[in-house]
This record gives C-alpha cells, structure tokens and sequence, in this order.
C-alpha cells in the first residue's frame, strides 16, 4: 500500500508492524480510502461501511465491516512541539484523535487532542460543564508495571466556546525532557511535570491521527478534518 504525504512528512495508514486493526475493536479496519487529502491539503479522515478480511500477526481471521480514517507517521519524533489544527467530527458515538505512541512499544502515548461524542451528539458534557475534549500521558514506571495514566482533562468552556465539530481549534503540545505542557488554540490547559514526564525521556514516538468509534452504532454526518500538522525541535 503507497503511503500518504502529508505536511511535509511520509504517513503510513496501520499501526505499528502494519496493523490493519485493533483486536479489541474487530469491527473496524484502517482503510485507506478513509484517510483523504482533499484540494486544499486538508486531511479528511471518514469512517465508511467497506467489509475485508484481514489476518493478523497471529493468523488470526477477521472480518472487519468498517474502515477507519488512520494516518501514523513513518518518523519518529523525540522532544518539541507538535501541533495541528482539528475541525472534530460530527455526529454520534466518534472517537477522533491527535496522539504521540511509542515507536517500539506501548505506552508511552501523549494525547494531544482524544474527544468522544455522545450517543446523541455532540461533544459538550452537561455534567462536568466542559466538552468531552481531553488532554492525557499513559507511561509505566517499568516494563513489568501497568499502565498508568495522567489524564481525561476536558478542555474547560472559557478555552473553547464554540463546537469544536463546527470551529477550528489549534491543538499543541510542548514535550520537554522535564515537562509536557498542553494548549489549546495557544492557551494552557495543563503542564505534567518532572515526576511523569521523566518516565517518557528520549523515547522515539510516532505521530497519529484517527477517527475511530468504540462500537458499530454511529453515525457519522461529517468528516474529521486536520490541516496544517507542524512539528518544531526543541
């Protein structure tokens, strides 16, 4: 499959190893033609009813009935600042994403933008009073430990006043030997300090973008779209 360039980079549309799909989701496949760069170097990233068979690493058959928009860059990055700007997805039950991954193992994974609409749309939460549209770093502490987390943080209501599935946002993360400082369209939604950020020093992490969903019933009304993609070294 030719991969995609893009922003100046060479994008491949699978996973580490050329995954086709995540097991946990069998559902869903990463399909090229669901990851499109339209007239305007716009990235459009759909989800479409496409059935294929696909067998896994393992030898495992799989018969996946959607494919999904997934764009992973061939390089690996280390520290500086990444940033895009994202118009979410509209419509019910997506999951669309802008994330850092480990380029030899997961995690570590830095979400630069991990939103999830609701089952009737839409992004806003009516009980925290701030949009399901969160910044989080899953590491270990060692090999041998779980997985553990610093995240779920919902970008608050004075950052984001309009719908981010009808408005461009810039989403922008700052990651420092030291520090992980997250933004959204140049304002500071948080910073995780020394204690975590030391448990992702010099890893090498690959670039990903997605528009995923977590079950088959969706509905999907119009795409995820991303533009200007930029990474600057520190």
């Amino acid at each position: 499959m030719k991969n995609l360039n893009w922003c100046g980079y060479e994008w491949e549309v699978a996973m580490e190893g050329g995954m086709l799909l995540h097991p946990d989701y069998p559902f869903r496949w990463y399909d090229k033609s669901c990851a499109i760069i339209n007239d305007d170097n716009v990235l459009e990233l759909t989800i479409k009813k496409n059935p294929k068979e696909i067998k896994d690493w393992a030898g495992v058959t799989y018969n996946p009935e959607y494919g999904v928009g997934l764009i992973r860059s061939v390089q690996p990055f280390m520290y500086g600042t990444f940033s895009a700007d994202i118009k979410l997805p509209e419509g019910e039950n997506l999951w669309p994403a802008f994330w850092l991954t480990g380029e030899n193992s997961w995690p570590p994974e830095i979400d630069m933008m991990e939103g999830w609409s609701k089952k009737n749309g839409g992004y806003f939460n009516l009980t925290k009073l701030k949009y399901n549209v969160t910044t989080n770093v899953h590491y270990r502490e060692n090999p041998t430990e779980k997985k553990k987390s610093v995240g779920l943080e919902r970008v608050p209501l004075k950052v984001m006043r309009k719908t981010p599935d009808d408005h461009w946002y810039n989403y922008k993360v700052i990651w420092k030997p030291n520090e992980i400082i997250f933004y959204v369209d140049n304002k500071k939604i948080r910073t995780i300090g020394e204690k975590v950020a030391k448990y992702l020093a010099n890893e090498q992490m690959d670039v990903v973008f997605d528009l995923w969903t977590e079950t088959p019933n969706f509905k999907l009304n119009k795409n995820m779209l991303i533009r200007n993609f930029k990474h600057e070294q520190l």
